[in-house]
């Protein structure tokens, strides 16, 4: 049996942790809406973030919630660029065309003569940096480079 307290009487006290109470699926959906990270709605939540994690595996409402909530979010946000773009923004139409339209400004580097990038031309490139000769950038700095060079 359990040690009685003096606070409430004959009823024995309780001892442990206390029962994790399922909060309200409103209030986690609109945490996550917020773009609050999981272990940000924990710590709202009053619980650790192996609690939270525990009780999105076990209550796939609580999970549920969480995924609505970042949907929901993510909705919003994007409403608002789109908005932007249809009212002449243009980065924002720029940035909405990048992410949603496919028109991702992509960057191809080559070698030369639109050859692969082979380790031996950045040698030939960078031969002076490569071999220590280049220029220091102070006086301190190149004898530092000399000191350990002269240590190997």
């Amino acid at each position: 049996m359990r040690p009685k307290s003096e606070l409430n009487g004959n009823l024995p006290r309780k001892m442990g942790r206390p029962s994790w109470i399922p909060p309200d699926l409103s209030v986690v959906e609109e945490l996550a809406a917020r773009g609050n990270t999981l272990d940000q709605i924990a710590i709202l939540l009053g619980c650790k973030r192996a609690t939270l994690f525990e009780r999105k595996r076990h209550y796939s409402d609580f999970a549920d919630a969480i995924e609505r909530g970042r949907a929901k979010g993510i909705d919003k946000v994007e409403n608002v660029v789109y908005q932007a773009a249809i009212n002449g923004s243009i980065p924002a139409a720029t940035f909405y065309l990048d992410r949603r339209g496919g028109w991702g400004q992509r960057l191809e580097v080559t070698g030369k003569d639109g050859g692969p990038i082979t380790l031996a031309a950045m040698r030939e490139q960078f031969a002076d940096v490569i071999e220590g000769t280049a220029k220091p950038v102070s006086k301190k700095k190149a004898k530092q480079i000399t000191n350990e060079s002269d240590s190997d």
